[in-house]
């Protein structure tokens, strides 16, 4: 795992820009937050949470705390649990996808980022359980130059092919911004043509790697 301010640096160094004048620091970072939202999307982060019940609540915000209490509808469950203080397993609770109806009652239900579970569980839960969920989501953004971006090597590697792609679309779609980049970041042996094959070749990259890369995720329990 690598730090944000390192994946800047080998992201403009992809972008034969080290020097960042044509990309600036914001434009590098916005490329990376694309990339990490695309790859949420294929390879999403698998993650398992814990629950603290209250009381008479039914609903639940998940991944509150990494992505500041807001909704993220991305976010999906596969398995519901509850577990006691021990902590140890107490029992499971089935989703409504795998019910004959899907009433409130029959089961958990994600709806806009939040899990929504049956009244009979809450009557069952007492205040020292959790409720234990496992699910896929998209993954948090990354704020700090010192914050790790939380992929392997191989996602690592496609986030940085994604952004190449974005980079190079932008430079040949614009004479003025190619202009710049040619004259600003010593790239002047550099074609307009060149940089097209380049773009055609980072494009090719990036499917191969979405394909390789692509996680089946599980179906609810």
């Amino acid at each position: 795992m690598t730090a944000f301010s390192a994946l800047q640096t080998n992201v403009s160094r992809d972008l034969a820009d080290p020097s960042r004048l044509t990309f600036d620091v914001d434009a590098v970072k916005d490329f990376i937050q694309q990339g990490l939202s695309e790859i949420g999307r294929i390879s999403p982060q698998e993650f398992q949470e814990d629950i603290t019940p209250v009381a008479g609540q039914l609903k639940y915000l998940l991944r509150s705390a990494d992505f500041s209490s807001v909704p993220v509808p991305e976010i999906r469950l596969v398995r519901v649990e509850v577990w006691d203080d021990t902590p140890a397993f107490r029992f499971s609770v089935k989703s409504k996808a795998g019910q004959p109806s899907r009433y409130s009652n029959s089961g958990w239900e994600v709806w806009n980022g939040s899990i929504e579970i049956p009244a009979w569980v809450e009557s069952y839960v007492q205040t020292t359980d959790s409720i234990r969920v496992w699910g896929y989501s998209p993954y948090p953004p990354v704020v700090n130059d010192a914050d790790v971006i939380p992929v392997s090597a191989d996602l690592e590697l496609a986030i940085r092919t994604f952004c190449r792609v974005q980079a190079l679309r932008k430079l040949t779609s614009s004479r003025v911004l190619f202009k710049q980049w040619q004259a600003r970041s010593n790239n002047t042996d550099v074609s307009l043509a060149m940089l097209n094959s380049d773009l055609q070749v980072a494009e090719q990259d990036w499917r191969r790697l979405s394909r390789e890369l692509r996680v089946p995720q599980q179906n609810p329990d």
